[in-house]
């Protein structure tokens, strides 16, 4: 059977369909949340049961979404590499994943070559709004990370991160109450 030729279009922006499909379709608003997370585990992602806002912007198939996973308006998830997004986990407004970076190049172009790492977070962390996650990084089980935290380095399980990098302000016991962790992620916020 002879190979179907590919039009200009499809030459010139190969990941355009799949772009498409994944942001303007998957992510409309016009595809209720209920059916968000089956309409991307039929696209090839391997997603459970899960809420997911509209708005979301997914670069590729390399994003494994446990059940129970919550995901709000206007996350970003560049899956370069790999994500792994544990049962139980909540993710706030403009949240964003990123798997990919460059190495610093000399002096005459600073732009080297390009990397990827995974990223994983564990079971049962909440991710506040406009976090920004770098390639590499491992999210211990049961994290909360307050607003606008940038984390570069692997978080431990069972901590209170805040900051620009994230670094752990609390420890929390398995099981403690999230809205006092709220108020101490708030406090920490507005003392930077």
């Amino acid at each position: 059977m002879a190979k179907k030729k590919k039009n200009i279009f499809e030459r010139t922006y190969p990941r355009f369909w799949r772009d498409f499909i994944y942001t303007k379709v998957a992510g409309s608003i016009l595809v209720p949340r209920p059916y968000r997370w089956r309409l991307l585990r039929a696209l090839g992602m391997d997603v459970q049961q899960s809420i997911i806002a509209p708005g979301s912007y997914f670069s590729d198939r390399r994003i494994h979404i446990a059940k129970n996973v919550g995901i709000n308006t206007g996350a970003f998830f560049d899956a370069s590499d790999d994500i792994w997004i544990e049962e139980d986990v909540y993710m706030g407004m403009g949240v964003s994943i990123i798997t990919s970076t460059h190495e610093i190049g000399p002096s005459r172009k600073r732009l080297g070559p390009g990397a990827t790492a995974p990223v994983r977070i564990g079971r049962g962390t909440w991710i506040a709004g406009n976090v920004t996650i770098l390639p590499g990084v491992t999210i211990g089980a049961g994290c909360v990370i307050a607003a606008g935290s940038v984390v570069n380095k692997n978080l431990k399980p069972d901590g209170l991160y805040a900051g620009m990098p994230a670094r752990r302000i609390k420890d929390l016991e398995p099981g403690e109450d999230r809205d006092d962790a709220v108020n101490v992620a708030g406090d920490a916020a507005l003392a930077q």
